[in-house]
């Protein structure tokens, strides 16, 4: 995606990373904006986004998606943020609601800074749902509280609109890259690097991955057979 040329965007991007030899590209690649009302001659956004979401569509085998990433604002403050996790749930419900939608099978994720039951339920309001192999968040045999690096809080997420099943997601997870201060000398001898130093070579948060079930070809059969029998 583009970089936003403010101090809100924070020269960042937005990218999907993808092996052709799993899935292929689906010709989508968009920025999403915020929703507009006209006010006189002009159409103006009620809430913004301080990095726009980028979706991508792409296809393995059979099954064709749409992936969307998300850097949600941050800072102290917690209304703006709030508004902000809305206006991306209320976009995704109408987006995906219309009739004319070419995919109604939809991944999300990203840094949505969730920091508390206010947040998730406004970035769910729309149907939004949480894959179970997610519902505990565990690194190997570890069951850790959070996605940042002192795994305090869970900030991180992926979701899914319920056209995909609970079938669908297979496993999930996080990757611990970071074991402990003391450890941070190890990857970077001789660097003397802090924590946040640290976090600038690699992440000041862990990654979430989560396994999916592309295999829909006995599920398209079904419901083909099942609509040949209605009368």
């Amino acid at each position: 995606s583009d970089s936003q040329g403010d101090s809100g965007g924070n020269d960042e991007r937005l990218a999907f990373l993808y092996d052709t030899r799993a899935v292929t590209w689906g010709g989508l690649a968009a920025e999403i904006d915020a929703p507009r009302t006209k006010k006189g001659e002009e159409y103006l956004a009620e809430q913004s986004f301080w990095r726009a979401p980028y979706m991508c569509s792409f296809r393995a085998g059979n099954f064709d998606f749409i992936a969307m990433a998300q850097h949600t604002r941050c800072g102290d403050g917690t209304p703006g943020r709030e508004r902000e996790l809305r206006a991306l749930a209320d976009w995704i419900k109408d987006r995906f609601d219309k009739k004319w939608a070419e995919d109604r099978d939809l991944i999300v994720g990203g840094d949505f800074n969730v920091s508390g039951d206010k947040l998730y339920q406004a970035l769910t309001s729309q149907g939004l749902k949480q894959p179970r192999s997610l519902a505990r968040l565990t690194a190997g045999d570890k069951v850790l509280k959070g996605t940042n690096l002192e795994k305090s809080a869970r900030y991180d997420q992926i979701l899914y609109l319920p056209t995909m099943d609970d079938r669908r997601t297979l496993a999930g997870g996080t990757l611990d890259f970071f074991v402990d201060d003391a450890h941070i000398e190890e990857l970077y001898p001789g660097k003397k690097l802090t924590r946040q130093a640290f976090s600038f070579q690699l992440s000041d948060h862990l990654p979430l991955w989560v396994q999916l079930d592309t295999d829909i070809d006995g599920w398209r059969l079904d419901q083909i057979v099942q609509a040949g029998g209605k009368k």
